[in-house]
């Protein structure tokens, strides 16, 4: 009996001793055996982690490429009530030096023997401003306007008719008569002795061989591009067409253009604030469809545009008749907007200039300076 209980009893010893040992092996394994998934899984999220902190989407990427180049362009043109138009002219320079935007600003010789005149210190602004390019335009009475050819230049040798033009682009011009008052400087050489550059585009708004002459004369006295807007008839190919950076008529380059807008048309199309002016920008780039390369987007004011009814006030006397004598008192009955219209004009531009300054992954804004550098000239 005694025998029988030793061994139930080393029985009994072993079994627990079985049961320990597979009880350590088995905490042994769960403590000590590496996990095959989660490392591995951590290892992917950190990777995805970094990567998602480090680059940029791809998306950023195709949006960067594809960024629209913005031109601001004010033609100053009209000479009828100077003070309003220096005033304005005045308040776009600080709109856009305030936000950093750049600025063509396009001056026609009777607003500049204004500006020579009545306001020598904003002179020296166009010159100095960070933000402004100085460019050029014709207006009437100067022959070289289209429908305004008193003086029978395209029936002119191209030697009389080169002289004739030269003339009028170096001397100042007469609103009455409609010609070159040869004791007085004016014109494209006048603007470019005093601004101390040659203006880089100009406006030259001839057909045929005025127009011919006219490229020869500006290229000669240092112009690098000149003004076709999309939507006008192509003077080669009598079509509509948009012009691309790099595209020549004649010694000039034509400016870029794909989208042009007439600014002051929009007021109130959405509302005047940024997003208002925002979405003018967006819809038309919508239906442009043409985002497989940047878009050269134009928005153009007057300086008018800010106070007069309608056109300019200018064209209260040339619109009626293109021969002279032209009687100027015409323009002096011109009508102004209302106050509110006027407010409404500035809060809408200045919102179009501060959406471009807060959009820079959308846009670039550039002037006739910086195409220059674009084309490498």
């Amino acid at each position: 009996m005694k025998n029988k209980n030793v061994i139930l009893l080393f029985i009994r010893i072993m079994l627990f001793v079985l049961f320990v040992f597979a009880f350590l092996v088995s905490c042994s394994e769960t403590d000590t055996s590496p996990s095959p998934r989660e490392p591995q899984d951590n290892k992917e999220h950190n990777k995805e982690q970094t990567q998602a902190d480090t680059q940029v989407p791809s998306d950023t990427d195709e949006t960067l490429a594809e960024k629209d180049y913005i031109l601001f362009t004010l033609n100053y043109n009209d000479w009828t009530f100077p003070d309003k138009s220096i005033a304005a002219l005045e308040k776009v320079i600080e709109i856009h030096e305030k936000y950093n935007v750049p600025v063509d600003i396009y001056i026609s010789d009777p607003t500049f023997q204004n500006l020579m005149t009545m306001a020598p210190d904003v002179v020296e602004k166009l010159k100095t401003s960070s933000v402004v390019a100085v460019s050029y335009h014709i207006r009437p009475p100067m022959p070289a306007y289209k429908n305004f050819d008193f003086l029978g230049l395209e029936e002119m040798s191209d030697q009389e008719r080169y002289e004739t033009l030269l003339s009028y682009e170096e001397h100042k011009l007469d609103l009455e008569t409609g010609m070159p008052i040869l004791d007085k400087p004016g014109g494209y050489q006048y603007l470019k002795e005093i601004i101390g550059y040659a203006p880089i585009t100009v406006g030259i708004q001839g057909v045929g061989l005025i127009a011919t002459t006219m490229k020869k004369i500006y290229a000669e006295k240092g112009a690098t591009f000149m003004v076709k807007h999309t939507g006008d008839l192509d003077s080669d190919s009598a079509t509509t067409k948009n012009f691309k950076l790099g595209e020549k008529d004649g010694a000039l380059f034509i400016r870029p253009e794909d989208i042009a807008f007439k600014w002051y048309e929009y007021a109130n199309m959405y509302g005047t604030d940024e997003k208002a002016a925002g979405k003018v920008i967006e819809d038309a780039i919508l239906a442009e469809d043409q985002k497989d390369t940047s878009l050269f987007i134009n928005i153009k004011m007057h300086e008018n545009n800010f106070f007069s009814e309608g056109n300019a006030a200018m064209w209260d006397v040339y619109g009626k008749d293109h021969k002279p004598p032209f009687d100027l008192s015409a323009a002096y009955e011109h009508a102004f907007m209302t106050d509110q219209e006027i407010e409404d004009q500035w809060i809408f531009y200045e919102s179009a200039v501060a959406y471009v300054a807060h959009h820079p992954e959308q846009y670039t804004a550039i002037n006739s300076f910086d195409l220059k550098e674009m084309i490498e000239i």
